[in-house]
């Protein structure tokens, strides 16, 4: 249970407490009483009522017990018409065949009905095309979380605009059904449009982990949905990480003396450039191991992963703000103040414990062009 344990300890990373779950499930060398003892220790904290799940085979009615039994030895000789004919008489129950001598019954009407398409828990269920040469020159990453008219926005001023071997990857990191729906059938009409859907919110780094994953082009531009693209953004930002010592280039970047107080400027070098809309090579983001999967928050990582490639000896640089525009943060402005300021202190510590300390910052004058706080939205 420490695995279990130490995920809730990290700002209650439920997906990867989830993720060990569903790996004890599946491990051969776990016996059925070990996997049941740790799955009803897990449930003290997952509230799921998985004590009255694992009864319902002994407290279905005798006839319905007896059913599954024939069910079993219909398809154990091979009997496939007779082992099928049988569900019927299951009635409000549903068997799941495994082994050729095993059946996994329950309560069918206090079921999660399927999906209507496949979706993921981990970004490692998704191809991995990391170590493939790039086949694209540009992969547009979008995450997504609700707000579909948002993505609609987004995606239009990407296409605008995207060079013609250029390819779009959205990942929805754990809408609701309803949203998933109106985001699928958005992304699925251009062709350029590669869309994955996950079953929870992985966390903001592990998302981004999860496009680089699957990216095929040589470049990388992150994008939030509170971007519009509204002209050839691509073309200065291609030109400005041809240079083999620019790592990071967006339109806002940031400046700081001191990794505590942030100065936005919009041209020449900075420490940093915000994650809302942030390109990069793809060889440099797997040099320096992609983002921090701890940063489940958005805020900071987009610094983090800056000072990484600064660190490495990367230049980070501020262009192209004439060719976007910015929309209001849906998922910060849905945050009360409290929830921000805590979400984003836990990831400040851990950039400022992380950087502080290691020349990452430039040295000379600082062009001023007004502070952005701690509490930048």
């Amino acid at each position: 249970m420490e695995p279990f344990a130490r995920a809730l300890a990290d700002d209650l990373n439920l997906p990867a407490a989830v993720a060990w779950l569903q790996r004890c499930a599946v491990d051969r060398a776990i016996s059925d009483t070990e996997r049941l003892k740790v799955f009803m220790e897990a449930d003290r904290v997952l509230g799921l009522d998985l004590a009255s799940v694992a009864a319902e085979h002994a407290k279905a009615p005798r006839e319905v017990l007896a059913s599954v039994e024939e069910h079993r030895a219909a398809r154990g000789s091979r009997d496939f018409e007779r082992a099928d004919s049988l569900r019927a008489t299951f009635d409000l129950y549903r068997v799941e065949d495994q082994l050729a001598d095993r059946a996994l019954l329950s309560r069918a009407d206090l079921r999660v009905a399927a999906r209507s398409r496949r979706t993921i828990s981990s970004a490692k269920e998704l191809p991995d095309r990391r170590k493939e040469p790039a086949g694209r020159s540009w992969t547009v990453g979008i995450v997504t979380r609700e707000y579909h008219a948002d993505f609609a926005r987004c995606l239009a001023g990407v296409l605008a605009f995207l060079p013609p071997d250029g390819e779009v990857v959205v990942l929805d990191s754990g809408s609701r059904d309803r949203t998933q729906n109106r985001i699928a059938e958005i992304a699925g009409r251009d062709e350029r449009v590669e869309i994955y859907f996950a079953d929870r919110d992985l966390g903001e780094g592990a998302a981004r982990n999860a496009l680089i994953r699957v990216a095929r082009g040589g470049l990388l531009l992150m994008l939030d949905c509170s971007v519009e693209i509204t002209g050839d953004l691509f073309g200065p930002l291609g030109r400005a990480l041809a240079e083999p010592t620019a790592g990071f280039a967006g339109p806002w970047g940031l400046r700081t003396t001191d990794l505590k107080h942030f100065d936005e400027v919009t041209s020449g070098e900075a420490e940093a450039v915000q994650g809302y809309c942030a390109a990069a090579r793809r060889d440099v983001l797997l040099e320096i191991g992609g983002f921090d999967e701890r940063y489940r928050f958005y805020r900071n990582l987009d610094i983090a992963v800056s000072l990484a490639a600064r660190e490495r000896g990367y230049r980070v640089l501020a262009l192209g703000g004439d060719c976007v525009r910015r929309h209001e943060h849906r998922i910060w402005e849905s945050l009360s103040e409290e929830e921000r300021l805590k979400r984003s202190r836990r990831n400040f510590d851990r950039m400022y414990s992380r950087f502080h300390g290691r020349p990452v910052l430039i040295r000379g004058p600082l062009p001023r062009q007004g502070p952005l706080p701690l509490g930048r939205d």
